[in-house]
């Protein structure tokens, strides 16, 4: 169940992020296997991606691209 709410928190972040004025945001650090998650679902939405930040506070930075999007359907 958490990783449930994980990806739907996660993809209103995106969505959120999609359709605001902001060209980046960084997400709150996170372990390594949801960063790895975050940086694959962001390839579906056609984010750019990057880690910033040591361990243990490493963040993903996304940034949109012209051709981002949001996918349909979405995985929750």
């Amino acid at each position: 169940m958490a990783n449930h709410h994980f990806v739907q928190t996660l993809e209103k972040t995106f969505n959120d992020f999609f359709m605001g004025p902001r060209q980046a945001v960084v997400l709150p650090h996170m372990p390594l296997s949801k960063r790895s998650f975050a940086m694959s679902l962001a390839e579906i939405y056609r984010f750019g991606t990057e880690l910033v930040d040591a361990e243990p506070n490493r963040s993903v930075s996304i940034r949109r691209r012209i051709d981002s999007r949001i996918p349909n359907p979405t995985l929750s």
